[in-house]
C-alpha cells in the first residue's frame, strides 16, 4: 500500500502540474502584461488565501485530537505562516508574518482596503470548495486536500513571482515582492517536506487511502477551475481600464 499510494502520487503530480502550467492564465501572466487592477486582484486573493488557509488549517488541528503527531505538525505549519524558522528543514525566514509581506506588496500597489478584500468570485469559490476541504470532518480527506495545496504551490507560485517581476519591469513599479520572492525560493522547500510527511502520515496510521486521494483530486480540480476563472475575471478587468496592454 506504502509504494502503491507514492506511486500514484508521483505519476498524478506530475500530470497534474503539467495541466496546471498549461492553464491560459499561467501560459499569460508570465510575460507580465496584464493591468495594475488585475495586479491588485491577485494581490487581494492571495491575502484571502492567507487568512482562509490559516483558519482551516486550525479546524484540522481540532480533527486530529487523536493525532498528537499530526497536531505538532500542524503546530509547526502554522508557526512559518507567522514568519517562525523550522531548523530541521533549514528553513530561515525575516520572522514577518506571511500576512505582513502581503499587507507590504499591497501598500506598494497603493491597494486601499477595500481593493484588499475585492479578491473577485474566482478566489472566493475556491476557497469555499478547495480550501474547505482543509478543515473538513473527513481527516483523509483533509491530509489529501493540504498536501495537494503544497505540492501545487510549487507550480503556480514561481509563475505568479515571474508575472509580478515582468510586471515590474514593463510598468517600472517598485513593488515589495518578498512574499513570492520567499515563496518561490526558500519556503517550497519546506512544503515539498510537509507534503511527503503528510502522505506518510496517512500511511502510518491507516487512514482511508482513497478518501486521501479525493481530497488531493478534488483540491487540484478546484484549483485548476480557479485560475480559469481568474483568466476570464483578467479579460473582462482588463478591457475595462483605459491602462493600454503592450505585447511583450
Amino acid at each position: 500500500m506504502v509504494t502503491t499510494l507514492s506511486n500514484i502520487l508521483k505519476i498524478e503530480n506530475r500530470n497534474l502540474h503539467h495541466q496546471l502550467l498549461a492553464t491560459p492564465l499561467l501560459q499569460s501572466i508570465q510575460i507580465g502584461d496584464f493591468s495594475e487592477a488585475f495586479a491588485k486582484r491577485l494581490v487581494a486573493g492571495q491575502y484571502g488565501y492567507n487568512i482562509r488557509f490559516i483558519l482551516e488549517l486550525a479546524r484540522m488541528r481540532g480533527q486530529a485530537l487523536d493525532y498528537p503527531n499530526l497536531r505538532s505538525f500542524i503546530d509547526r505549519h502554522l508557526s512559518t505562516e507567522f514568519g517562525s524558522n523550522l531548523d530541521f528543514l533549514e528553513l530561515y525566514q525575516s520572522g514577518e508574518p506571511h500576512i505582513c509581506m502581503i499587507d507590504s506588496l499591497a501598500s506598494s500597489l497603493s491597494m486601499t482596503n477595500e481593493e484588499r478584500r475585492d479578491w473577485g468570485v474566482s478566489y472566493q469559490n475556491f476557497f469555499d470548495q478547495a480550501l474547505s476541504l482543509i478543515g473538513g470532518a473527513n481527516l483523509a480527506m483533509a491530509i489529501g486536500a493540504l498536501y495537494a495545496d503544497e505540492v501545487f504551490a510549487n507550480v503556480w507560485l514561481p509563475v505568479f513571482q515571474t508575472a509580478f517581476k515582468k510586471y515590474c519591469d514593463r510598468t517600472s513599479k517598485a513593488l515589495d515582492l518578498e512574499f513570492f520572492d520567499s515563496h518561490a525560493n526558500e519556503i517550497e522547500p519546506a512544503h515539498v517536506e510537509h507534503a511527503s510527511y503528510l502522505m506518510e502520515f496517512c500511511q502510518i496510521e491507516g487512514l482511508n487511502t482513497r478518501d486521501f486521494l479525493d481530497g488531493y483530486r478534488i483540491f487540484h480540480r478546484h484549483l485548476t477551475e480557479k485560475f480559469n476563472g481568474l483568466y476570464l475575471e483578467m479579460r473582462q478587468i482588463d478591457r475595462l481600464t483605459l491602462e493600454p496592454l503592450h505585447s511583450i
